[in-house]
């Protein structure tokens, strides 16, 4: 499972929110901790940001999962953008390999 956020985002904020039962950020990554047995430690690697304004991306991997569980929040990124699809390769490709 890897789950990307923006720390902006309006339409689906990384807190959630009670119309449409979002649930936030950090409740999901721990359902799928519980799911996968991840201890709770995790790795941070700093990516490339996404879009021309961004910050960069953040990316924490979890440890010890049966499957991997893994977060990148992208820094500074509205909902809808004109996303570096070079950037997102980087940060997810290696859920295709």
């Amino acid at each position: 499972m890897h789950h990307i956020h923006s720390d902006i985002d309006n339409e689906v904020p990384i807190t959630g929110r009670e119309l449409g039962q979002i649930r936030s950020v950090e409740e999901t990554i721990a359902h799928w901790q519980l799911k996968n047995g991840c201890s709770n430690s995790f790795e941070t690697t700093l990516q490339a940001k996404v879009t021309a304004v961004s910050n960069g991306t953040t990316t924490q991997v979890w440890q010890d999962c049966s499957k991997p569980v893994t977060f990148s929040e992208i820094d500074n990124v509205p909902h809808t953008s004109n996303y570096d699809s070079a950037a997102l390769l980087e940060i997810y490709g290696w859920i295709f390999n």
